[in-house]
């Protein structure tokens, strides 16, 4: 059953975010977070749903034109963000911070330049596989990645953050995820052999059959 799998690749992403939150944080802010956490994840969805169908329609369209579609309408709405917010305030809250933690700006640049180059490799595949798998094998796909964030960010920022590293509770959930990924590709390719196939018709069932007719 691929319910089976799907449960498990949610358990397992939920288990990674089980325990209490650090910091003395007010229980009604955390409460927020979850609820509006919840409400982004079911428009998440819905936006893998009209995907799908929009890729399924019979005059549809392909999967690079709405990438490059989609790109430019985010493209736009991120540079009206960027005029008239991070332009006015570019010293305080890009300069100077970098300068503070002596970052520099060629190590910047190159990390953008790399990181708007995966995305547009991560967009241009996303849409690919929304039309060939679907918006659910596309989801369970995505869950694949969540659980090698765990491991790429514990390299890169353990040692500077605490809550980067890759601990029991983590790997317990990547290997939830990574067995419910495995259920539920094994459960679909088990549900596509038992759709029935039309039996092909061979020359002489066909002469049988015109034979019967005329008679």
């Amino acid at each position: 059953n691929e319910w089976l799998g799907i449960a498990l690749v949610t358990f397992g992403l939920a288990f990674s975010a089980m325990g209490q939150s650090n910091g003395g944080r007010n229980t009604g802010v955390v409460l927020m977070g979850c609820v509006n956490t919840l409400i982004a994840a079911g428009f998440y969805g819905g936006n893998y749903v009209a995907g799908e169908f929009m890729l399924k329609l019979p005059e549809r369209p392909e999967p690079r034109e709405v990438c490059l579609r989609m790109g430019i309408i985010c493209v736009s709405v991120i540079a009206v963000y960027q005029m008239f917010f991070v332009l006015p305030q570019w010293n305080h809250i890009i300069t100077k911070p970098v300068m503070d933690a002596g970052g520099n700006p060629k190590h910047i640049l190159g990390a953008l330049f790399w990181y708007t180059m995966s995305q547009l490799a991560h967009g241009l595949t996303y849409f690919m596989m929304l039309g060939s798998c679907g918006a659910v094998t596309t989801g369970i796909m995505q869950s694949l990645r969540a659980v090698c964030v765990f491991a790429i960010s514990s390299l890169l920022y353990c040692s500077q953050q605490e809550s980067q590293c890759f601990d029991m509770k983590r790997g317990v959930a990547t290997c939830i995820v990574v067995i419910g990924v495995l259920y539920y590709s094994f459960a679909k390719s088990q549900a596509a052999k038992l759709v029935p196939t039309e039996p092909k018709k061979s020359i002489l069932g066909a002469v049988i059959q015109m034979k019967n007719y005329i008679v």
